[in-house]
């Protein structure tokens, strides 16, 4: 390939392919180069049987126009049909069940009436979240914890436990974490989520892939960067596994950081002070999921994701888990039924499950020799939403940290970025989009603070708006 494009995109997830539309729009030639034989990360799926399972992420928020990912949707004309499930979740607590319904007057009902001697503070929270713009959320809570958040709101320790399920299956751990990445999500989750796909969410990615190729630009799967190309301090491309120079004037990294400037750079490039925040910052806990087949129907009170947790104590469950007192989480699980929510999933006479909750990173040897016991445990934990299943059960997959790292090469398998606390917000430890390497940029997680698809996408659209503002320039010296 010795063409020399403006740009070369390293990893095509949804931050990848987000990013390359909006530059191929543009005008630019773009190549997005992806290790796996189809784009997605993870935001793809995969099929089995008839039965089709998504990988990670299993919904999408901030959809509707006003929102990131409805501006960005609309911005490139994507061509997908988005199904809107009511309630999107439903938060599982041992003697609560609270529905999050689209409409934000009926949740708050559903939390009065679980908690009706707190209603003043639960209309107070939900006003305040609402009406607080994201820049007012950092000015007003960087020194805060997530801890201090909900004390600063709630008396009742099991009104702050529902909160805290909500962030915990993100590895939140509400002692130690800033506020603002669970105030993020917050307003995502309550007021414009329960988006899914038409088709699962590798179809989200497809439609964005056919956006990339439909303005020109180009895609190699199956390709993995073995280095980035510097001279004097500025990127000139990127070498291939294969020795295949690719040359361009800027490179885009959606992957992970550690792989990006331990691995594919030159230590030379990267000023102490980049070094240092790099470890002090720590990564987020890993997915452990469990893929199940169904040989039948299920008949559930909501077509809903549902949140759970066996037990209040939810900062000792996590607690535990960062403390490697066991290697994964049985009593805070995240079950989906994409083909509850999708009917055109429905190839089959069952159902596919996707049961999630968080996990230490551990080796090979020993998610081969465990696995399947710790699978099997929790979903004996999953009775209390799906009565009798394992009965239901026709076939199982697990997808452990080790899985998810050689997935996606996140160190330790993290699905979520950092782990920020009010001191890194405060001192500003964190990672920017620019780097000290000229015309080398960050999108994704690791880079920007909050959770979810819709932020990585924000990341990938914060960048590209950089690079073309910038380009002139490019033209300019040539």
């Amino acid at each position: 390939m010795k063409d020399k494009y403006d740009v070369v995109i390293i990893g095509a997830g949804i931050g990848g392919l987000v990013c390359g539309c909006y530059l191929a729009k543009a005008g630019l030639k773009v190549l997005i180069v992806e290790k796996n034989d189809k784009p997605g990360g993870y935001c793809s799926s995969f099929e089995r049987d008839g039965y089709r399972f998504d990988v990670g992420v299993i919904g999408l928020e901030n959809c509707s126009r006003n929102n990131i990912l409805g501006r960005i949707m609309e911005d490139l004309h994507l061509d997908i049909n988005l199904n809107r499930i009511n309630p999107s979740e439903v938060l599982v607590l041992p003697h609560y069940e609270i529905p999050i319904w689209n409409n934000l007057r009926k949740t708050i009902k559903e939390f009065k009436k679980a908690f009706p001697l707190d209603s003043k503070q639960i209309e107070n929270f939900f006003i305040f979240l609402k009406k607080t713009s994201y820049q007012s959320l950092y000015a007003k809570f960087k020194t805060y914890t997530l801890q201090n958040l909900l004390n600063s709101y709630f008396r009742n320790e099991k009104l702050k436990a529902v909160f805290k399920l909500i962030s915990a299956l993100l590895g939140q751990f509400s002692p130690i974490v800033s506020a603002l990445p669970s105030l993020i999500m917050y307003k995502g989750f309550f007021f414009d989520g329960g988006y899914y796909p038409q088709g699962g969410m590798q179809s989200f990615i497809e439609s964005l892939l056919r956006c990339f190729i439909q303005h020109r630009g180009k895609i190699l799967l199956s390709s993995k960067v073995k280095k980035i190309l510097i001279e004097n301090n500025t990127v000139k491309g990127i070498i291939l596994d294969t020795k295949e120079i690719i040359n361009s004037k800027l490179v885009i990294s959606a992957c992970d950081v550690r792989q990006l400037y331990f691995k594919l750079m030159d230590k030379r490039y990267l000023p102490k002070g980049v070094i240092y925040k790099i470890y002090k910052l720590f990564p987020s806990l890993a997915p452990f999921m469990v893929f199940l087949k169904l040989k039948k129907r299920l008949k559930l009170k909501y077509n809903a994701k549902y949140w759970y947790t066996t037990s209040y104590s939810i900062d000792k469950i996590l607690e535990k888990l960062y403390k490697c007192e066991y290697a994964v989480s049985k009593d805070l699980i995240s079950i989906s039924i994409p083909s509850l929510y999708d009917n055109t999933l429905n190839m089959v006479n069952g159902e596919s499950i996707c049961i999630l909750t968080l996990a230490q990173y551990m080796n090979k040897s020993y998610w081969d020799k465990n696995k399947e016991k710790i699978a099997k445990e929790i979903i004996k934990k999953c009775k209390k939403i799906i009565d009798n299943l394992t009965n239901k059960i026709i076939d199982m997959e697990v997808a452990t940290p080790f899985t998810y790292y050689k997935f996606t090469l996140n160190y330790r398998g993290a699905a979520y970025g950092w782990v920020y606390t009010p001191n890194h917000v405060i001192n500003s430890i964190f990672l920017t989009q620019r780097t000290p390497v000229k015309n080398l940029f960050l999108i994704g997680q690791w880079s920007f603070q909050g959770f979810g698809a819709s932020r990585v996408a924000l990341s990938a659209y914060s960048v590209a708006n950089m690079v073309i503002n910038s380009f002139g320039n490019f033209r300019k010296e040539k």
